[in-house]
């Protein structure tokens, strides 16, 4: 089992695409597990009675069960499982294998992904961009610790839609023009300011489950709409491709624009916490979740989120029960499993995936 780890937007799913091409090329089977689905035994009994690589991107999510595949592999010296981690989710996957029986010798934790060197980045601004200037040598400064943010710049350069400013205002600005785009994919019958506001607690949440009654009727009253109307709204982020779907859960895709939510609600432009990661950190308590981490970069001044623990009963004193605290069996349950969640990854790339 080899564990790679690297913080989101570093590369860490082109990398393991890039192995994944490697390894077929040399008569390697590969699978890839699909986004945000669980890995239960039932796919985990499809796998080839023959060598295969399986590479799960996003194994720190809570939606990926990983006990299945990591107890196959700890039987079966054939089976190599590549996990692509967050930094803050790495000891949690490496626990969870420990616990089905790996050994360490079984197990290859890697450094984590540093960030690219300058003359990289700025390659890869002027290829995103088309052409090399002092634009886009700026556009790497100030991108430069996240590739992903570098590529999304450089299209925006391409298109004529960055102008002249501050390192630090351009990276603003090339994530707010991206978290813009995204959600103005949604349709207008979402009114945008809710669309923001729904994809933000979404962030906040994932992965949130869509029939669990009482924290949809905990999502309405922050929006100040009806459960039905939250379902509704969920539905058109995931038809404009915000949401993915899997099962009960939802989740906010790419990780880049949760990340970018997030750091407008709880950062204001000076640098202040605005107190929205501690509001919904005690709700992820009470879902059994890690808390929210705080994000620590400036960030543009958010929209003014709400007071979400007092709306919802969470200002509490200590010791206090509240009556969420009944459902955490129930909101800890699996997500419907789909019959198949392993993919090939195929050696022609405009061939469509198929299962197994």
């Amino acid at each position: 089992m080899v564990v790679q780890a690297g913080r989101g937007g570093i590369g860490k799913t082109r990398l393991l695409r890039a192995l994944a091409t490697e390894l077929q090329a040399g008569g390697t089977r590969v699978l890839f597990a699909r986004p945000g689905v669980e890995l239960a035994a039932e796919a985990v009994d499809e796998l080839p009675l023959e060598p295969v690589v399986v590479i799960v991107d996003d194994a720190h999510r809570p939606d990926v069960s990983l006990w299945a595949l990591l107890a196959e592999a700890s039987r079966r010296p054939d089976l190599t499982g590549v996990l692509g981690v967050r930094p803050a989710g790495r000891d949690a996957v490496l626990a969870t294998a420990a616990g089905v029986g790996l050994e360490p010798g079984q197990m290859v934790v890697l450094s984590p992904l540093g960030s690219l060197g300058h003359d990289d980045v700025l390659v890869l601004a002027e290829s995103a961009a088309g052409r090399a200037g002092e634009q886009t040598k700026r556009l790497a400064d100030a991108t430069e610790e996240s590739p992903l943010i570098t590529v999304i710049g450089g299209s925006l350069l391409a298109r004529g839609q960055l102008g002249p400013a501050t390192d630090e205002e351009l990276r603003r600005s090339v994530l707010a023009r991206f978290s813009a785009e995204q959600l103005g994919r949604v349709t207008p019958r979402v009114p945008q300011a809710q669309a923001r506001a729904l994809a933000t607690l979404v962030a906040a949440l994932q992965p949130l489950n869509a029939e669990d009654d009482e924290l949809m009727a905990i999502v309405g009253k922050e929006l100040d709409v009806p459960v039905s109307q939250v379902r509704r709204w969920l539905g058109e982020l995931e038809a404009a491709g915000v949401l993915l779907a899997r099962g009960r859960l939802r989740r906010l895709t790419p990780d880049v624009l949760a990340d970018e939510l997030l750091l407008e609600a709880c950062v204001d432009a000076p640098g202040r916490s605005t107190g929205y990661a501690g509001a919904v950190g005690a709700l992820r308590g009470l879902l059994g979740r890690e808390p929210l981490e705080q994000p620590v970069r400036v960030g543009l001044a958010p929209t003014g989120p709400r007071h979400l623990a007092a709306r919802c009963g969470l200002g509490q004193r200590r010791g206090t029960v509240h009556p969420r605290r009944r459902l955490g069996a129930r909101a800890a349950t699996r997500a419907n499993r789909p019959s198949r969640v392993l993919r090939p990854r195929t050696r022609v790339a405009d061939r469509p995936p198929r299962s197994v």
